[in-house]
């Protein structure tokens, strides 16, 4: 009995010894000062959205005459809010998100981790709406919204909603409401679009995703399709499977974009179907360095109504606050029977 036991111990150690030399996991890292509120990055603003097709992507298009607007702003600016994980910088122009950055993972030039991939004019920022309707999307994703409730500066105490809303002689009608806490890497966004008297469930697009960059190795995760219906095994897709099946349908307990480190994803969606593009970014003129390889991906929900989308880290303890079954999407590989238990 003794030895069984001897035996048992020694194996559990090989497990944990196997699973952190080749199952990478973030590290928080302590900043070394204050965090700067002001968002480092800027973006044009882009033309139009993807129109009749539900991949996530945006191509230029000739000029649409837009119509007077009736509830909007007369220019584009930036609502910053920090919490107590995270510096978000949301645009009037379209209520989309520039910049998503995690106070407690800082990137290679030790400043707050960007989740946003903002440098690509052709690619569309996160809340992009597509209703496969290219002219109202047009209107919808480059319109000058108005805003409430904005919070004053410094980091959040309470929960709060942050409300766009735009209106145009045309007809075209949106809202968006944003949900943040304090305490939370979750934004929960409902979104009202109609354009006269029809009422339109617009899909929600992410764009390329993650926006992380980081050292490339044959033990990191490139960015891949992630999803997991309810009561269902989780599944993972490369960008071969993405090619073959870019739609999948379900309800969802989450569905996005992993890496090794970090994942957007949509969470407990309802019936929905999600759709991936992989997203070949260049290296700069004259770099070595390989093309960073991203994935694309919308959600649309079958029905009106609020939804919950989490950018953050791979970590178990944030994933387990979500629910037992956020932490599949960490890659465990096989020890996952064994490691789940012991973490």
């Amino acid at each position: 009995m003794e030895r069984r036991v001897l035996i048992a111990i020694f194996l559990s150690f090989i497990v944990l010894y196997a699973y952190q030399a080749f199952v990478v996991k973030p590290a928080p890292k302590p900043a070394g000062g204050a965090v700067a509120t002001q968002s480092s990055t800027s973006r044009p603003p882009e033309t139009r959205s993807s129109g009749a097709s539900s991949q996530p992507t945006e191509t230029a298009a000739p000029p649409v005459a837009q119509a007077a607007a009736l509830v909007g702003d007369v220019a584009e600016r930036e609502i910053h809010i920090e919490t107590r994980d995270v510096i978000a910088v949301f645009s009037n122009r379209g209520a989309r998100l520039k910049s998503w950055r995690l106070k407690k993972y800082l990137d290679q030039q030790h400043q707050p981790q960007e989740l946003v991939e903002n440098q690509l004019a052709s690619q569309p920022l996160p809340f992009t709406l597509n209703t496969s309707d290219p002219q109202l999307d047009a209107t919808l994703n480059n319109a000058i919204y108005s805003v409430s409730g904005a919070p004053p500066s410094g980091p959040i105490a309470t929960p709060f909603d942050l409300k766009f809303e735009y209106r145009d002689a045309a007809g075209a009608h949106a809202v968006k409401t944003f949900h943040l806490a304090p305490d939370s890497y979750i934004v929960n966004v409902n979104v009202e679009v109609a354009s006269g008297s029809r009422t339109i469930v617009p899909a929600i697009v992410w764009g390329p995703a993650v926006g992380d960059i980081a050292e490339v190795s044959r033990y990191t995760q490139r960015a891949e399709g992630i999803f997991k219906r309810q009561g269902e095994k989780e599944q993972r897709l490369s960008a071969k499977d993405i090619t073959k099946q870019p739609t999948h349908e379900g309800d969802f307990f989450f569905a996005g974009v992993d890496d090794n480190y970090f994942m957007t994803v949509a969470l407990m969606t309802g019936p929905a179907k999600v759709t991936y593009q992989p997203v070949s970014i260049p290296p700069p003129p004259g770099s070595k360095d390989s093309p960073r390889e991203l994935v694309s991906y919308s959600i649309l929900p079958m029905k009106a109504g609020a939804m919950a989308f989490f950018a953050g880290p791979k970590d178990f303890d944030v994933l387990s606050a979500i629910g037992p079954d956020a932490t599949r999407a960490i890659n465990f590989g096989m020890f996952g029977v064994i490691v789940v238990p012991l973490l």
